[in-house]
């Protein structure tokens, strides 16, 4: 793939953040999925748990981060720190652990910074009816009818997912495509009056209905049987050509190592050799970045199991602890977004992203 272009082309839509920055990234995953499918009559994952890449970066010499785990009480025999030596359980009861706030209060102190690139399992899977349905026009508010689409779907996934099998989306039959438009909308029809996503419901409704009309949703047609994500080497890879001035450093994952081999990068010619893969047992960054990024994890899953009123009663009854942790934590996103926008990439959805910033 050559970059040059796709890179002017994002610096032009993105001209507050800065992809020429200089920084060297160490990253960790969680809920590496590989794949989401619906072959065997449901979601092979939990769709609520976001994929999440990420870990902390920082710019110029790297600092010393040797003592990132100190005062942290753990077995002498412990050689490689992950999140569940820290703190277990969902994401609210992550927040409890004193061994958390001491991590959170350590990296803090620390000249790095977080990124992360999290991924929406079930806003992705739904992504290509939109792209699909929209003319060139609308394109610029598709974010918008994605969120609409991806909200009522959500709050009806039991009936939606027997349509998405019966019509083995994402490769509808051609003849079959008006009938899946109805009966998907059908579902999500209530929706057409909701002050927030009702305007967006009803127009996608009408756009589907001359595409599908016309056999025109491309997307949406011609694909694997209920393969809804593929594979998620575009995660790994958007970072290295974004920052292709910066160093990235992966835990040492073969199928991903070995894809991205088979997946050559070139700017203006030449080949990217900006990444490489390290054991992490031997880089506290790495183990550092397992931390945050399964404890980031386990905040989308928070974000997308509830509404904003259940968030807000929820952190209503937190205990003080607990209350320290999270402003740790979300601290640890403003430092990021104030130094470099571009730290912080979502493919969510307009709501989730509300929540985000509630």
């Amino acid at each position: 793939m050559e970059i040059m272009d796709i890179r002017k082309s994002i610096k032009a839509m993105h001209p507050h953040v800065d992809f020429d920055v200089s920084l060297t990234f160490y990253y960790d995953e969680t809920n590496n999925i590989k794949k989401l499918h619906l072959k065997k009559g449901d979601f092979n994952v939990d769709y609520k748990a976001n994929f999440v890449l990420g870990g902390f970066c920082f710019n110029g010499s790297r600092p010393n981060v040797e003592d990132i785990f100190d005062r942290i009480p753990l077995q002498p025999t412990v050689n490689e720190v992950k999140l569940k030596l820290l703190a277990t359980g969902e994401f609210a009861d992550c927040l409890v652990s004193p061994k958390l706030k001491t991590f959170l209060e350590n990296v803090s102190k620390k000249d790095i910074y977080l990124h992360i690139s999290s991924l929406n399992l079930l806003y992705y899977s739904l992504v290509d009816i939109v792209q699909s349905a929209l003319p060139k026009e609308l394109l610029i508010f598709s974010h918008g009818f994605k969120t609409a689409l991806y909200i009522a779907c959500k709050a009806n996934i039991d009936s939606v997912v027997p349509v998405l099998l019966k019509y083995t989306y994402p490769n509808v039959p051609h003849e079959s495509l008006y009938n899946f438009v109805v009966e998907l909308m059908a579902i999500i029809e209530p929706f057409k009056q909701d002050q927030m996503i009702g305007e967006s419901i009803v127009e996608l409704d009408r756009c589907l209905r001359k595409k599908a009309n016309e056999d025109d949703l491309l997307f949406i047609t011609d694909e694997e049987d209920h393969m809804l994500i593929k594979g998620l080497l575009e995660l790994y890879t958007r970072p290295i050509y974004h920052f292709v001035n910066s160093e990235h450093i992966f835990d040492n994952e073969g199928e991903i190592k070995e894809q991205i081999a088979n997946f050559p990068m070139f700017n203006n010619g030449e080949k990217l050799s900006n990444y490489k893969f390290l054991d992490s047992k031997t880089d506290k960054l790495i183990q550092a970045s397992d931390v945050i990024v399964g404890l980031t994890g386990k905040f989308f899953k928070f974000i997308n199991s509830k509404s904003r009123d259940e968030m807000k009663q929820e952190i209503a009854g937190m205990t003080q602890l607990q209350l320290e942790n999270l402003d740790l934590f979300l601290g640890l996103f403003e430092k990021s977004l104030g130094y470099n926008q571009g730290l912080i990439h979502y493919t969510d959805s307009f709501d989730a992203i509300l929540k985000i910033a509630f």
